[in-house]
């Protein structure tokens, strides 16, 4: 149940940036939906079948942990060419890694290969590793923008 509350905070630090203002609003939404959609599960006030009432409660916790990982990476604030590219590559791994996992909740695991899985981890590892990386080199590249203007 927290984790919604701190997925809609990671959303609406982008929000109150005023940068791309549909991502942070669709993730606090999500947040909001999943929230009471849980609450109403966990005291059984809202339950269809078990298939239905769970693979909706994993997908949204899919969705709103994508969204409000994009947002936080959004928030990296760089004009340099390099960290743009892997920082909108970033999110790109991660809308597919979001992809394959609803898939995979959808169809219950069932029908999957050993390729599905090695390709969802291949993108989970790129995923993790433009996380790393894009603030990294952000930093670097304000420390070195910082270093050259005070030899100016």
């Amino acid at each position: 149940m927290s984790g919604y509350s701190l997925t809609g905070l990671c959303c609406s630090i982008l929000y109150t940036k005023r940068k791309f203002v549909f991502l942070p609003i669709l993730g606090i939404f999500i947040s909001i939906v999943g929230f009471f959609y849980t609450t109403l599960v966990i005291w059984q006030e809202f339950y269809f079948n078990y298939d239905f009432t769970f693979k909706t409660l994993i997908i949204l916790i899919i969705l709103v942990i994508s969204i409000a990982h994009s947002c936080l990476l959004l928030l990296i604030n760089s004009q340099k060419i390099l960290v743009a590219i892997i920082l909108w590559t970033t999110i790109f791994f991660i809308t597919i890694v979001a992809i394959l996992l609803i898939i995979l909740t959808v169809y219950w695991f069932e029908g999957f290969d050993e390729f599905y899985f090695r390709v969802l981890g291949s993108f989970a590892i790129l995923d993790v590793l433009g996380t790393i990386v894009a603030p990294i080199l952000n930093k670097f590249y304000s420390k070195d923008d910082e270093s050259v203007r005070n030899l100016k």
